[in-house]
């Protein structure tokens, strides 16, 4: 393994939030101000960096380079493949601190939102908000303030990378969808329609389903299937059903997932595994649907368990009790009281502690699929990974294949 560390990029400030879209970081402060900095000039400014190496731009810049199908054409060759694999020594744990004052391409604004947040997402240049007063959408430059799309309270939200739609986690309300694609005609997207009543805050997608979870309760799967009707170009998403975590494991305290890969975390640290299978759901109704007369409806199990055992991380992180969870491609991410601890796709452990206000991974974004941004009371510090390049994408555990 090449590279262990993940580089460290600090800005110093009160913020409540960020993101990073388009080439744009968006910070949002504690005073409910929203500053846009441009990316790639952030990253040209810092002497560090002037004279990027493709090593340096793949982590920073442009995390698909090395995610790309076609990226192992040019490491093939012996000579690419010793000069990246410098680059990505000379670079392996840098730290850096930007300070924003010096900085030409930073917009400050006022937030266009009454509040701040409790998650935000940026989906088609379009920046919704949920909050306990509702779900509010905003144009990314903010500048014509924001209206409200819904009342109910929204504490997770997640767009979707192929269906048009966002999920909303809205706590007792149960989990919502909403349509971007198949929006009003003045642009707006349709009202929210529910999904499942069960309790959740968090969410994110798997192909056609959702993956919901709290630290309160029980974590699910809302399984769809697609099915392609009569006269339509399309397929359409049906829902199936909600697949609670004790239907995976009893033992199973918190669940979460993302894209193909679904974990279980139980009271003695153990941390299980489970793959997805997306067309499970659609086959089985299929086949039910052929045999009716004679049997009854098949129910699909399209999360199943890898044949390898659970890992053991309690005597790392001890017996506390998850406080926020997410999975990414570079290894999955667990919030407790006073720290994250990330298991790494490469089997390693790297935690980061203090006093955390809040943290966020870009599982939809290709360019930015290795960042983990991470806001303290002083400062943001962005963790750009680099150890996920080196490792098999299709039989690592700790991550989901990009």
């Amino acid at each position: 393994m090449l590279t262990t560390k993940p580089i460290i990029i600090r800005i110093p400030g009160d913020f409540w939030d960020s993101h990073i879209y388009s080439s744009q970081l968006y910070l949002f402060g504690s005073d409910k101000s929203l500053q846009k900095v441009d990316w790639r000039a952030l990253i040209a400014s810092h002497p560090d960096f002037q004279n990027l190496s493709i090593a340096a731009h793949g982590t920073l810049v442009d995390a698909g380079l090395f995610y790309r199908d076609d990226s192992g054409l040019f490491l093939a060759d012996p000579v690419v493949k010793g000069h990246v694999e410098s680059c990505f020594s000379a670079i392996d744990g840098v730290e850096v601190e930007v300070d924003l004052n010096k900085l030409a391409k930073v917009s400050h604004r006022d937030s266009p939102f009454p509040n701040l947040h409790t998650d935000c997402e940026i989906y088609h240049h379009r920046l919704y908000a949920g909050m306990p007063e509702g779900l509010f959408l905003a144009n990314t430059d903010a500048e014509d303030g924001a209206s409200k799309l819904w009342d109910a309270g929204v504490f997770g939200l997640k767009a979707s990378e192929s269906y048009g739609q966002v999920a909303v986690a809205a706590a007792d309300e149960g989990l919502w969808e909403f349509s971007v694609k198949f929006g009003r005609r003045d642009g707006t997207p349709s009202l929210p329609k529910v999904t499942t009543k069960n309790f959740c805050t968090s969410c994110d997608w798997g192909d056609q389903s959702v993956y919901a979870w709290s630290a309160s309760a029980e974590g699910f799967l809302a399984s769809y299937y697609t099915q392609r009707f009569r006269g339509e170009n399309v397929p359409q998403r049906i829902f199936d059903r909600a697949i609670g975590a004790n239907e995976l494991s009893h033992s199973a305290r918190t669940f979460w997932g993302s894209h193909g890969r679904a974990y279980t975390l139980d009271d003695h640290g153990n941390l299980e595994v489970l793959d997805y299978d997306s067309k499970a759901a659609g086959k089985a109704r299929r086949k039910s649907e052929k045999n009716l007369s004679v049997q009854p409806v098949a129910v699909a199990q399209p999360l199943q368990h890898r044949s390898t055992k659970p890992r053991s991380i309690g005597g790392q992180i001890g017996q506390r009790k998850p406080v926020a969870v997410a999975a990414a491609p570079f290894g999955t991410v667990i919030q407790f009281d006073n720290s994250l601890s990330v298991v790494r796709s490469d089997g390693e452990l790297t935690t980061i502690a203090g006093d955390i206000v809040t943290w966020r991974v870009f599982p939809r974004s290709l360019h930015y699929a290795n960042q983990l941004h991470v806001v303290f009371e002083d400062r943001l510090e962005i963790y750009a990974f680099l150890h996920d390049y080196f490792v098999d994408q299709e039989s690592k555990e700790y991550g989901y294949s990009v």
